[in-house]
């Protein structure tokens, strides 16, 4: 069988998702829904955009036959449009309905699809149930269990996988060991922090306090849910403890901190669900 992975030249790590999607592009055999499951940051978007490109044949970065639905949903978004969730995906769906314009297949990506709300999945449903040649659907995905049953059963699920120190010093030469520590495989986070300085700061504070969290006292723990109104913001401060607990968890992996693992990983996809993001932080603070 064929293996072509030079479309993916310049990503880090991944050998084995390269190789598959490398071998079944190769051999016009890439699977017409795919979820490319793992954590943010190890490249899952940046691969979903390359295999775009090698299926056009093209290198441009705006190809009018590919459909990014993040980029839709926030225009969307910026125009205060009245449910920019269902309208990025009725836009979707009619992309995949037409004809492509200048390849011979279309190419849509979804980042998070395990943020999209039931109704929107719903409306794919009918889509992934009767797929059209011309046609091919990327999600991606940190938990695709929490996306239908019918949405994943009907997608073919390739593992993305955190990179090694070694990949990460790799792509990030200067990265520094605290970073390095704390991005746990993912270089896009840890990009992020290098570029930074002042959001790598905050992320140290509120890693300490997770750190500090169980000898903290209830007022100290609600200032900090009360500093994190919005919901991007509540989800980055969850996320720095989900990194900071299962660090900890790691060195001493027992069942209470994995309880606790549990918890804090519910109420980030409760917040995600549309939770108030204070109440949900309240919830989980005034339990730990």
């Amino acid at each position: 069988m064929e293996v072509v992975t030079n479309i993916f030249d310049g990503l880090m790590g991944q050998a084995r998702a390269k190789a598959f999607l490398g071998a079944a592009f190769a051999n016009d055999k890439l699977p017409q829904t795919m979820i490319f499951v793992g954590p943010k940051g190890v490249g899952r978007k940046t691969t979903a955009t390359m295999l775009a490109r090698a299926v056009h044949n093209n290198p441009q970065k705006n190809h009018p036959d590919t459909f990014m639905f993040a980029d839709v949903l926030e225009e969307l978004r910026a125009q205060d449009q009245a449910g920019p969730m269902r309208a990025a995906t009725d836009a979707l769906i009619k992309f995949l309905s037409r004809s492509p314009i200048a390849s011979r297949c279309k190419v849509a990506i979804i980042e998070n699809a395990e943020d999209l709300s039931e109704a929107s999945q719903n409306a794919l449903l009918k889509t992934l149930e009767e797929p059209l040649g011309d046609s091919l659907l990327i999600l991606t995905a940190e938990d695709e269990q929490r996306m239908l049953p019918t949405i994943t059963s009907r997608a073919v699920p390739v593992t993305f996988t955190p990179l090694t120190d070694g990949e990460m010093k790799q792509a990030l030469p200067q990265i520094g060991d605290a970073i390095l520590l704390a991005a746990q495989g993912s270089a896009g986070w840890a990009k992020l922090m290098m570029e930074q300085p002042e959001r790598w700061n905050e992320e140290k504070s509120i890693a300490n306090f997770w750190l500090q969290v169980f000898e903290s006292t209830t007022e100290e723990r609600f200032r900090w849910a009360e500093t994190m109104r919005e919901r991007e913001d509540a989800i980055r401060f969850l996320r720095s403890g989900l990194r900071v607990w299962h660090q900890e968890w790691l060195k001493q992996p027992d069942i209470t901190s994995g309880s606790r693992l549990a918890r804090l990983q519910q109420t980030v996809m409760q917040v995600r669900d549309n939770v108030n993001p204070r109440v949900a932080m309240e919830a989980l603070l005034l339990g730990v």
